[in-house]
């Protein structure tokens, strides 16, 4: 028996540099974002991955509580992330263990951010 996959039709609005970006790389603007979308989903969980190797879990509850009142902006992801830290008085050491992230471990860890939960461990 053959097995189908649904696809939805997505139609999200972007920036002309991104459509000829898109474009570009992969022929036709619809198969660039196809491509996109459908790796993000494995983009994302193998930099939660990193991540949660990476920070202990007080950092990025610190991280979470600095980032609580940014919102997410394509235009400046990853910087957000930056910003809210040196603005929320976080320790050098958090500071400069982001600074060591690529942009794009910064976007999907802006990401991460928005969707945890955290909660209270009694020890």
């Amino acid at each position: 028996m053959k097995k189908f996959h649904t696809k939805f039709r997505a139609g999200p609005r972007i920036q002309q540099t991104t459509a000829n970006f898109l474009i570009e790389n992969f022929k036709t603007l619809n198969a660039g974002a196809e491509y996109i979308l459908n790796s993000a989903p494995t983009l994302f969980n193998e930099t939660c991955k990193k991540i949660e190797k990476r920070f202990k879990a007080e950092d990025l509850y610190r991280l979470k509580l600095a980032f609580e009142e940014f919102k997410l902006n394509p235009q400046f992801a990853g910087r957000n992330l930056l910003l809210a830290v040196a603005v929320a008085d976080q320790p050098a050491e958090l500071l400069k263990l982001i600074k060591n992230l690529s942009e794009a471990e910064l976007f999907w860890l802006e990401i991460y951010l928005k969707n945890v939960i955290f909660e209270e461990v009694d020890e």
